[in-house]
């Protein structure tokens, strides 16, 4: 039961979820870069399939490859720490001071200062906590009108 002083939220973890976080993450962070070092990538492999070999084809296929290997990484790492949970479920316990999420496995109390930053998707928001490369996911369908401009009051 919800004290005034306390919103609960409770939801399930589930590998949808968690792959549209991180890939709406990754999309956001990398932007146009991620297509635009593929292209080149494929436009470098192209000419040195066909025997070119100057260093600057060399040098256009590495360093996209390297790029698009570190956003792959962590949309698999997303999905390599989804694996481990054993129970996929979640409760967020909103208060005036900060919000905790619940999990059988892990508790964690974040004050809302700590919060950086919200990126706000029509399926899921990501709070951003410390920096923009770290966020914990809350999924929409469990936000109602109060429950969102609680939040959006909170983070400044």
């Amino acid at each position: 039961m919800d004290t005034p002083e306390t919103i609960t939220l409770e939801y399930e973890a589930t590998q949808t979820l968690v792959n549209k976080s991180a890939s709406r993450f990754v999309w956001r962070k990398a932007g146009p870069w991620l297509i635009i070092f593929a292209l080149v990538a494929l436009g470098c492999l192209s000419a040195l399939i066909m025997g070119g070999r100057d260093w600057y084809l060399f040098v256009g296929l590495i360093v996209p490859a390297y790029y698009i290997f570190g956003w792959s990484r962590y949309y698999y790492l997303a999905d390599t720490n989804f694996a481990v949970m054993t129970d996929r479920q979640v409760t967020i316990q909103l208060t005036e001071e900060h919000l905790t999420f619940h999990t059988s496995q892990h508790q964690s109390t974040i004050k809302w200062e700590l919060i950086t930053g919200v990126w706000k998707f029509r399926d899921v928001w990501l709070l951003f906590t410390y920096d923009m490369d770290h966020y914990t996911m809350i999924p929409t369908t469990i936000l109602n009108n109060e429950t969102i401009q609680f939040i959006e009051s909170k983070i400044k």
